[in-house]
């Protein structure tokens, strides 16, 4: 906490925060192509132009929004960087056509909002005005360098959408974007962007560098990768691809039902199995300088396959690499995908000519396939293809295992529900010529087989066996004032708290909105009456347009605030990169850093227990508004980012990271009550299995729950997920959240799925019901009055939560 001082001058934290993300940003970039134009030796005149030039973005909407207390536009950067700007006449006269557009937009969103019966401004929450046709001419600029950053940003409750100014480029953009590259030897494409963009009108630029949302030191980081003192070190964490060629692209943003037709072939898995080309692919990256990736060794311990490589700098600038291995599964049961990665690892930084040795490893038991039929992991006989090298695309064979029959691994239960159909399913043939790779050879004798027992018991707490029935519900429904309470305030902004109104429990547990860096507000005041805030919540930013005046006035908490006198303080966080950016480093040292040295001391400094976040959800369509907040289209990396992360944030004693959504939170329209259909198979093998890496290598001490069905059953609300899949197939022993919600709501009311409900999130083992409210109280005394549910499976819950209480605050 600071005084006034503290809105005077940056903090010491702040600068060595900033300071971190300045040193390791560059990580999370890429140059999606490149000649030999760039890095310049100096600063000249730049002609910079472009949507994100000087409204730069720094991050996505909604909830992962953090309000910092200054961030470096891509003007900015280049300015403090010494670069003079020619072009300031176009910045300043550029605003004015999206603007001039807003008013058209805003109308148009209201008549969206009556016509499907939605809650307004909630309904316009995550929306995204597009960027609009301009007509500002170039002609007449005379520089050394041409910049054109092209900018998108997309948010918590809506989805991108198919037309131009979003996932397309408008026709002004591409213009000017072409004119440039033609008439500009040095001339780069700046890609400030949330998600892919279809890059099918302007592939013939020369230079295109993939800066992504970056927090605070975007701006920075551009200048740096420019200048050369910094090199792009980033992998792409997500396929980019034609909007053509995106599979069942165009199924995505049903209302009530998404089937995952797809199955298991999702992002590269589909483009490598069906053979489709995409713009840039899975794991690919280029910087300013080239590596050589060489064979060491290839053997197997205990079931561990372990390969060691050496890779040497042969270009002209230091820079890492990142190695990547893949696994193609044997193809006597056709339907598995071409290959999956199985490892990475990224080296130090190398100067030319310098070589490191790196050693990976994997288990193979990790390719086997969920057979749903008898629920199993099976390994079928025959050969497994090693592939090594720095993407999806640009790999070689390095070996082979060999199994001589089918081995069965672990022994299951069915979970999750059946879908209405039948997933994609190809026959893929795989030809290499394996006779001059080495070989190993496994027999069902290096492998542990594993039968599950579902007989999960949740412990009660003694210390409050012998609370009321009422106190143990609000114990596990979040805090909220009952009539003629005062309300209380441990962390000013705090998404959210446990109860502080139950005789005997003085402690609680407080929760922060991530992924982005920790979201409180700015500024608050304490005088005689109490606490006060003097900063809006973020999302006052984005609703304002769609509010009524009345409604306006009502949230503009500062100005109904303005008159009190009372001591000032500051909160000042750093925004860091997305965590499709912060994937992108495939940097698992990187994120555990940040994880511990700015989120983790944001955290001791402003005090809140639980960061609502790392996000993990599988890219599964490009058009999902809340990619941004999640990792990558594939698990593996998912869950290896979440776990790094939230490991450095546990390094704090009396903090945690709280993985979410669990799971298959895959899209934005009307998230409370969509209902992804999909096989157990893909559920396992894809949706989930970044989960379990996160819970197993992160040891998480909380995890979200999601809005959406799964299969006809709220994710919340399934036992089968919550207990049978997480406390007994993974052994998680943290605490289980839900998402916000209000008891019974539907804020889409033409959908006509149901929506959750406290009761069954109870009754499932969903041990915490976020936020609180009366509503909650009232249905669960019903429930126990009636008989739907019993004072052990309340005290089971509460005593979860008060088990977190006391281990973070101890």
């Amino acid at each position: 906490m600071q005084s006034s001082s503290g809105d005077l001058e940056i903090q010491p934290y702040e600068k060595e925060h900033v300071k971190i993300l300045r040193d390791n940003s560059a990580e999370c970039t890429l140059f999606l192509k490149k000649n030999d134009s760039f890095p310049l030796s100096k600063p000249c005149k730049a002609l910079l132009i472009g949507s994100g030039a000087r409204e730069t973005v720094k991050g996505g909407t909604g909830s992962g929004e953090v309000d910092s207390r200054f961030f470096t536009t891509c003007e900015q950067g280049l300015e403090s960087a010494g670069f003079e700007i020619v072009s300031k006449d176009w910045l300043e006269k550029f605003p004015a056509f999206k603007k001039s557009k807003r008013e058209n937009f805003i109308n148009n969103i209201k008549e969206e909002c009556e016509n499907v019966k939605a809650q307004m401004p909630l309904y316009a929450w995550g929306i995204i005005q597009p960027e609009a046709e301009y007509n500002l001419p170039l002609e007449e600029y005379k520089a050394d360098i041409a910049i054109y950053v092209l900018s998108r940003i997309c948010g918590e409750g809506a989805d991108r959408r198919l037309i131009k100014g979003d996932v397309y480029l408008t026709d002004s953009e591409i213009k000017d974007i072409l004119y440039l590259n033609q008439k500009y030897e040095k001339f780069m494409l700046v890609l400030n962007v949330c998600g892919p963009v279809d890059l099918t009108p302007v592939m013939e630029v020369k230079n295109i560098l993939l800066l992504s949302l970056l927090g605070v030191v975007t701006g920075d980081i551009l200048a740096d990768v420019i200048l050369g003192k910094a090199n792009p070190s980033g992998k792409l964490a997500t396929t980019w691809a034609a909007v053509k060629d995106y599979r069942y692209i165009e199924e995505f943003g049903k209302i009530d039902n998404t089937r995952y037709l797809e199955g298991l072939y999702v992002g590269y898995r589909y483009f490598d199995s069906f053979k489709v080309k995409p713009s840039f692919p899975f794991g690919f990256g280029l910087s300013y300088t080239d590596f050589k990736i060489s064979k060491k060794s290839f053997k197997n311990k205990n079931n561990e396959i372990i390969i060691e490589v050496e890779v040497t700098n042969i270009g002209k600038y230091e820079g890492k690499e990142v190695v990547q291995i893949y696994v193609s599964p044997s193809q006597n049961n056709k339907d598995k995908p071409y290959q999956s990665l199985a490892c990475f690892k990224k080296t130090p930084l190398l100067k030319p000519n310098e070589t490191q040795s790196l050693t990976l490893s994997f288990k193979l038991d990790d390719f086997a396939r969920y057979d749903e039929q008898d629920s199993k992991y099976i390994l079928d006989k025959g050969n497994y293809i090693i592939r090594v090298g720095n993407s999806s695309d640009k790999n070689e064979v390095f070996g082979y295992i060999s199994l001589n029959e089918d081995i069965v691994t672990q022994k299951l239960k069915n979970i999750g529900g059946k879908p209405d159909f039948e997933p994609l399913a190809p026959q893929i043939e795989i030809n290499d010529d394996l006779s001059k790779v080495e070989k190993i050879e496994l027999t069902k004798n290096d492998f542990k087989y594993v039968e599950m027992s579902y007989n999960y018991k949740g412990k009660i707490n003694e210390k409050i066996k012998d609370l009321s029935d009422k106190d143990l519900i609000k114990l596990s429904i979040g805090n909220y004032q009952e009539p003629g309470e005062k309300e209380v305030i441990h962390v000013v902004g705090a998404s959210g708290e446990t109860c502080s109104s139950i005789k005997g429990i003085d402690k609680y547990l407080s929760f922060v909105d991530g992924p982005a860096g920790v979201n409180v507000i700015k500024k608050y005041g304490i005088d005689e009456k109490g606490v006060y805030r003097l900063s809006n919540d973020v999302f006052m930013n984005d609703l304002g347009d769609f509010m009524t005046p009345e409604e306006k006035s009502k949230k503009d908490i500062p100005q109904n605030n303005k008159d009190r006198k009372g001591k000032i303080y500051y909160q000042y966080c750093t925004a860091i990169p997305i965590g499709t950016a912060l994937a992108q480093s495939f940097n698992e040292e990187l994120l555990e850093n940040i994880g511990n040295k700015i989120i983790g001391e944001e955290m001791d400094l402003f005090k809140p227990n639980l960061f609502l976040a790392p996000g993990l959800n599988i890219h599964r369509n490009i058009l999902n508004g809340r990619n941004f907040e999640y990792f990558s289209e594939d698990p593996l990396v998912s869950g290896k980012m979440a776990a790094a992360m939230t490991r450095g944030i546990q390094l704090h004693k009396n903090r945690t990271a709280t993985i979410k959504h669990f799971a298959c939170n895959n899209q934005e329209k009307n998230r409370c009550n969509n209902n992804s259909i999909l096989s157990e198979r893909a559920l396992r093998e894809i949706y989930l299995k970044g989960f379990k890496i996160a819970v197993e290598e992160g040891k998480p001490k909380a995890l979200m729950t999601s809005y959406n069905l799964i299969n006809g059953v709220h994710s919340s609300e399934r036992r089968d997920l919550l207990i049978d899949v997480l406390r007994c197939e993974w052994g998680y022993e943290g605490l289980i959240i839900s998402d916000w919600y209000f008891t019974g709501d539907s804020p889409l009311k033409i959908s006509n799925n149901p929506p959750q409900r406290c009761l069954n999130n109870i009754k499932a083992g969903n041990n915490l019901q976020m936020f609180g409210g009366e509503g909650k109280t009232i249905e669960l005394m019903k429930a126990l009055k009636d008989g739907e549910i019993n004072r052990d499976i309340l005290l089971e819950n509460a005593s979860k939560v008060y088990d977190i209480i006391e281990l973070l605050n101890q």
